[in-house]
């Protein structure tokens, strides 16, 4: 079953120049994932964080006097540098947002289509994550038990260069951050 997503809107804004992302969860489906007032403050304050970076009035007039050449080239150097601006912006928010949310992960999808993406977030077999950011381990198809995470380890390398632990059993456990918090998984 592919995971359930929030799939963010985004409406054009400044003549199609840029866009903002939709604040109303009402045409959204949210799956259970964030309560309406979660999602329209997480992107309030996405649209919020995006503001500088996008075009003014100077941007407006430039690209009205296109056919003087000039301008146009000067809206071409500030278009790519706001648009350098929103995609540092953006990453920025969407790597806050995920150290905040450790049950939650926020994407940038660029396949098929560009949309900002919100879905729960998934340890690296595809388990679930426990709200304390301990990967579910998937015992027999059921949804397990969370595996507690860890400071600390001794680290010793596999035969393929992975570091890991081994634990007095002989199974070897490679650590795999999940946030500011690791949490093992056995290989």
């Amino acid at each position: 079953m592919p995971p359930q997503r929030i799939q963010v809107p985004q409406r054009p804004i400044n003549g199609g120049l840029d866009f903002k992302f939709e604040t109303d969860p009402y045409d959204v489906k949210l799956h259970n994932i964030m309560t309406s007032q979660q999602y329209t403050d997480t992107i309030t304050q996405l649209n919020d964080r995006l503001k500088p970076s996008r075009s003014t009035k100077i941007d407006t007039v430039l690209l009205g006097t296109g056919p003087l050449m000039v301008p146009l080239a000067v809206w071409a150097a500030r278009h790519g540098v706001l648009t350098k601006k929103r995609k540092r912006l953006l990453k920025e928010f969407i790597e806050e947002f995920n150290g905040r949310h450790r049950n939650l992960y926020m994407r940038w999808n660029r396949r098929p289509d560009s949309v900002l993406t919100i879905e729960i977030r998934r340890g690296d077999e595809g388990n679930d994550v426990g709200g304390d950011g301990a990967v579910v381990v998937d015992d027999y198809g059921g949804r397990g038990t969370a595996v507690p995470s860890f400071d600390s380890a001794e680290v010793s390398n596999d035969w393929d260069g992975r570091r890991g632990t081994e634990d007095d059993g002989g199974v070897f456990m490679q650590v795999v951050p999940l946030g500011d918090q690791t949490a093992p998984r056995f290989v």
